[in-house]
């Protein structure tokens, strides 16, 4: 968990993740929303390397930012179709190259969240939520992250 609004996007590798206690797959070009205070993490599937790009948005810098993106993306795991998830990559790789005009910028920047309005809740995602069991032991291990904890091992005598 951070305090930053994060926006990750795959570029490629065998990975899902794991938002919460929802367990994504993703694949080339899908997009992972994580709020501030959301546990999330990256679960990698293979050896494979992994490429993404990855934006968080700092809450108290970006308040006005924060505010549109927290009413209109209340879902985790956004998949576009396969037309505007091409533009979406290569709206990443314009902005990462810093060779756009500050005009241009602020067009790939916007246009960038319009295809991901438009691609919000395009087909429901089945969740693969965790077993309950699962759920509750990282539930609690979340909960007392930060307190000391004592182990304590017994042998068992034969």
């Amino acid at each position: 968990t951070h305090d930053a609004f994060e926006l990750y996007i795959n570029l490629s590798g065998d990975i899902s993740f794991l938002v919460e206690n929802t367990l994504y797959p993703v694949s080339r070009g899908d997009v992972i929303i994580a709020r501030p205070g959301e546990q999330h993490h990256c679960v990698y599937r293979s050896d494979k390397p992994h490429k993404l790009f990855w934006i968080l948005f700092d809450c108290e810098k970006n308040r006005n930012i924060l505010d549109f993106l927290q009413q209109d993306f209340r879902e985790n795991f956004i998949s576009p179709r396969d037309d505007l998830r091409e533009e979406l990559l290569s709206l990443c790789e314009k902005l990462h190259s810093s060779a756009l005009s500050p005009e241009e910028q602020i067009y790939a920047f916007f246009r960038f969240f319009a295809i991901l309005r438009e691609s919000r809740n395009r087909q429901p995602f089945a969740e693969n939520s965790l077993p309950r069991d699962l759920a509750e032991i990282i539930g609690y291990i979340n909960h007392h992250i930060y307190e000391e904890m004592e182990i304590v091992l017994r042998k068992k005598h034969m």
